[in-house]
């Protein structure tokens, strides 16, 4: 609980597995055709969490890091301890939900 985001299993190509850490035993998953079923074996009550799927990259489609760097900026406000999330130029194609994950450090 209060843990930030982490991917559990990623594929691209003809390469997929679970992530550095995330044990085969407990956590597989696999295509089928078009859908990518998750399946959590030895529940565990810290299992309870929000599962969500990422079917393209997180920056977009066709976009490079130097296009994404361009109009989407965020700097840490540690007084109001929040970071805003500037987007410049905004298109249709920014409409998404954004969630915001911090690294203990």
């Amino acid at each position: 609980m209060g843990d930030f985001p982490k991917y559990l299993w990623k594929s691209y190509g003809s390469f997929s597995g679970n992530a550095p850490g995330i044990s085969d035993d407990r956590f597989k998953a696999a295509k089928n055709g078009t859908s990518v079923p998750l399946k959590i074996q030895k529940l565990q009550l810290t299992d309870s969490a929000v599962y969500y799927c990422a079917l393209r990259p997180t920056i977009g489609e066709g976009k490079t890091m130097e296009e994404f760097e361009e109009r989407f900026s965020s700097t840490l406000d540690s007084t109001l301890r929040s970071v805003p999330l500037k987007i410049q130029k905004l298109q249709l194609t920014d409409s998404a939900v954004y969630y915001c994950a911090l690294s203990p450090q």
